[in-house]
This record gives C-alpha cells, sequence and structure tokens, in this order.
C-alpha cells in the first residue's frame, strides 16, 4: 500500500469519527427544538466544540485538506446551529442543563413506589445532627 493509499484510509476513518463527534448534539438540538428550552445546551461544550471546528476547518482551508474541511465545516455548521439555538431560544431553568437531571430524580418518585428523592442543603443537614447530638445528651 503506497502512501496516499494508507492516507485515504486514515483520512475516512478520522471523518467517520468526526461526524458522529460533532453529530453528538443533534438529539440535544431536537430536543431544545420540541421543548422550546435552551438549558439543554451546555454552554461550555458548545462554545469549545464550535472554536475547535473553526481552528480545524481554517487550518484544512490553509493546507487545501478536504479531509479536515469537510467534518470541521460541519463541526462549525452545528455549532453555529446551537449558538443560534441559545441565543435565540429562552432557557427557563436558569442555564443549565444540570437541573434537568435533578429533575429526573423527582420522576423516579413517579415511577419507583416508596422512592422519595430527599434533597437537603448543608445547613439542613448540620441543624439535622445537631438536634439528634441535644436530643441523645438530654436523654441521658
Amino acid at each position: 500500500m503506497d502512501v496516499k493509499q494508507r492516507e485515504f484510509i486514515i483520512g475516512i476513518a478520522v471523518n467517520v469519527n468526526m461526524s458522529f463527534f460533532y453529530g453528538a448534539p443533534l438529539s440535544i438540538i431536537w430536543r431544545v427544538l420540541r421543548t422550546r428550552d435552551s438549558s439543554w445546551i451546555h454552554r461550555r461544550t458548545m462554545i469549545m466544540n464550535t472554536l475547535c471546528a473553526l481552528f480545524f476547518l481554517a487550518f484544512g482551508f490553509g493546507r487545501m485538506d478536504w479531509f479536515l474541511i469537510i467534518p470541521n465545516g460541519i463541526g462549525v455548521i452545528l455549532g453555529a446551529v446551537q449558538v443560534f439555538l441559545r441565543l435565540l431560544i429562552p432557557s427557563f431553568s436558569g442555564g443549565s442543563n444540570l437541573s434537568k437531571m435533578d429533575s429526573s430524580a423527582a420522576n423516579l418518585a413517579d415511577v419507583v413506589p416508596n422512592h422519595s428523592p430527599i434533597k437537603k442543603t448543608v445547613d439542613e443537614d448540620i441543624d439535622e445532627s445537631y438536634e439528634i447530638s441535644r436530643d441523645s445528651e438530654t436523654s441521658a
């Protein structure tokens, strides 16, 4: 196998990998469109993926390497779609998709019998510990 054939095979393999990498946010994009809530889009990941794709797209144009231009061009387009959705559609949960994960614990109570999610702050936990230790001292 000569160098050009090896380069072509590796280029195809890397393009398939990059397609999965940049295509991963498609499910989030559909969820944002369906729920009209952009808090599902993680801002830092969106920004870093878009910048990474943009820099490698520029590098690909500098080398005129289509194995860099095609997947990173798609990555820039998908990143721009995410940025556009993040700016256009409001975020209802304060801007973090982590709060969505918290609400899934509350939904678990609907499915699993005798399951109640316990959410305490540190102060509540300390107050409860203090009350338990105070009660044990008075009963002794």
